[in-house]
This record gives structure tokens, C-alpha cells and sequence, in this order.
């Protein structure tokens, strides 16, 4: 396991972070500004680098955008009691349009708050979602997972349990597709990252 970091910054905002980055040896990219050679400096870097403490004491100290993940070995993910699946490649939008497909694909939803939604029905989509080999796809804006069948049979063979296999419609037929399906999670977890305690109404 590792914690990986892309971080961003100004050099005209914080030149002494470029100073530490440059001191410190880390590779870094640079993009162009409106009004100059360099608006921006990007960099790369996991939390196992040894220069990784020097440089987030500096963090602490000039601004800089630090986006993170924890990163996993296969090893650890197919040892794992449980996994998060995350789709961050969208496409396609759901049918039918105009947000009709939120009375057709849920039930039980909170008209006020959209919480406590169940789907009932198949995704429906227009056409086939087009993808790399392998890639987990979403439709745009749902969080729904949808892959190939090729993807579940892996799973399968990893003996990954938890969810169930639904077709996805081409809308105007209500045929399923051939190459996508949906891994439908069946449970979902309470939250337990988060301490009630501390949370405010808005």
C-alpha cells in the first residue's frame, strides 16, 4: 500500500515551494500561463519517497493544490475482505431522457433529497458504451458500475462476492447489449468514516 500524491502549484505564488522542490531533487512538469512561460508547476509523488516528509512539511506551509489516493498492490486488493469500486470513466447518458430514467430505474426515493433509492429496472442507454479493454465505465452522472462480461468472469474467478450481474438495454429496442453489463451491489455500506457527532445541518 501507498499513498499517491499529484501536486499543483504557482511559482509566482509560492516560489519558495519551487525552491524546496528543486532543493529536494523531484522531477516536476510545467504548463504555460496567460501572461507567461510558466503558469503552473506539477509534480508526482508517493508518500514512500524518501523526500516525501520534507516536502510535505512545505506543503504545510505555501499553497498548493495536493490531490491524493491510497494506492493498492494486486496482492493486497485480492486479499482483501472488502473492495471500493470507484468508475471514473464516463459515458453515455441514461434513458430516458430528461431525467424520466429516475422513475424508471428507482423506487423508494426521496423526492426532497434523493436518499434512499433502490434500482428496479435495467440501465437503459441509446447505444453501447465504448471503452478501453478492461475499463469499468459509468453512465454520466449515475455512479451505476458497467463492464464487460469478459470483466465479471474474472471477478468470478477471483471469487469476488457481493453484487449481481443485470443486462443493460438498448433503450429504443429493450434489447441487452452483448459487450456491457451491470455489477449491481446489492448492499451498501453504512457510513462509518464519518463521525456523526461532528456533522452540522445546512
Amino acid at each position: 500500500m501507498d499513498v499517491y500524491h499529484r501536486v499543483a502549484f504557482s511559482p509566482y505564488r509560492s516560489p519558495e515551494l519551487q525552491q524546496v522542490v528543486e532543493f529536494l531533487g523531484i522531477p516536476y512538469h510545467t504548463l504555460p500561463g496567460p501572461d507567461s512561460k510558466v503558469g503552473l508547476i506539477y509534480l508526482d509523488i508517493y508518500e514512500s519517497d524518501p523526500v516525501w516528509p520534507e516536502l510535505a512539511k512545505a506543503l504545510e506551509k505555501w499553497q498548493a493544490v495536493d490531490r491524493y489516493d491510497t494506492i493498492f498492490t494486486e496482492e493486497e486488493i485480492l486479499a482483501a475482505e472488502w473492495v471500493r469500486l470507484v468508475p471514473v470513466y464516463e459515458k453515455e447518458y441514461l434513458k430516458p431522457g430528461n431525467l424520466a430514467w429516475r422513475d424508471y430505474l428507482y423506487e423508494g426515493r426521496c423526492p426532497h433529497c434523493g436518499t434512499g433509492k433502490r434500482q428496479k429496472a435495467p440501465v437503459r442507454l441509446s447505444k453501447e458504451p465504448k471503452r478501453p479493454p478492461k475499463y469499468v465505465v459509468s453512465p454520466i452522472a449515475s455512479y451505476l458500475v458497467l463492464c464487460s462480461p469478459e470483466m465479471v468472469a474474472e471477478m468470478e474467478e477471483a471469487r469476488i462476492q457481493g453484487y449481481e450481474v443485470w443486462p443493460v438495454l438498448e433503450h429504443r429496442t429493450g434489447k441487452p447489449f452483448a459487450h456491457t453489463v451491470q455489477i449491481y451491489v446489492r448492499e451498501v455500506a453504512n457510513p462509518g468514516l464519518t463521525r456523526a457527532e461532528e456533522l452540522r445541518p445546512t
